[in-house]
């Protein structure tokens, strides 16, 4: 499961084999999310209020990146780092 970003002690990953729709998912410890990249939402699981906000702010700042990233795992390419949130 390839990691493609990190801050604040959340993790991001998305995996080769997930089906549609396009998401990632968030882990800090204790806690799972699964983020929607278009549109971005919390689809699944839960993230502390403060996480959660980060991660969908994030997610749409970088919604670019994560398509692009989502669309080479689709072709089993390596993935791009996405910068953390500042």
């Amino acid at each position: 499961m390839p990691r493609v970003s990190a801050f604040y002690g959340l993790e991001v990953y998305l995996y080769y084999n997930d089906e549609h729709p396009p998401h990632v998912h968030v882990v800090q410890p204790g806690y799972h999310a699964t983020v929607g990249i278009d549109p971005v939402r919390l689809i699944d699981g839960a993230l502390p209020n403060r996480a959660e906000s980060m991660v969908l702010g994030w997610a749409g700042l970088y919604q670019p990146e994560l398509r692009n990233d989502w669309e080479l795992a689709e072709a089993r390419r390596p993935l791009k780092q996405i910068d953390p949130l500042a």
